[in-house]
């Protein structure tokens, strides 16, 4: 029997996760590699510039450096988790001012029509 690699995923103390365990398999014979699927990878959280520029902010919108000492991170994703996207904004405040901007052309037509009726 030839060894195969898995790796737990489920981050628990109890699990030690991210480790990577040698386990024996049949349908592997010595001479083959441990499949590249199953080896051990970890997931880069994102930085609070990355997420503020996803967000639309400018870098640095929530480093708001209390006492002259740089935000923790904790509390600059809680910032930005309680915060709407810009883009997402001012694409809905764009379109509210279309529809006003219609509603208001069609009232003026309305009344057009109202003044020449009478």
């Amino acid at each position: 029997m030839a060894p195969a690699y898995t790796t737990k995923l489920h981050n628990t103390q109890s699990n030690q996760a991210g480790k990577v365990y040698e386990e024996y398999s049949v349908s592997l014979d010595r001479s083959s590699p441990p499949p590249a699927l199953l080896t051990a990878m970890q997931v880069r959280r994102l930085t609070p510039e990355e997420c503020e520029a996803l967000q639309g902010f400018p870098r640095g919108y929530t480093d708001i450096k209390p006492k002259g000492k740089p935000t923790a991170d904790g509390p600059r994703y809680k910032a930005l988790g309680n915060s709407w996207a810009v883009p997402n904004v001012r694409w809905i405040g764009e379109r509210i001012e279309a529809v006003a901007h219609i509603q208001r052309a069609k009232e003026a037509i309305k009344n057009e029509a109202v003044m020449e009726v009478a």
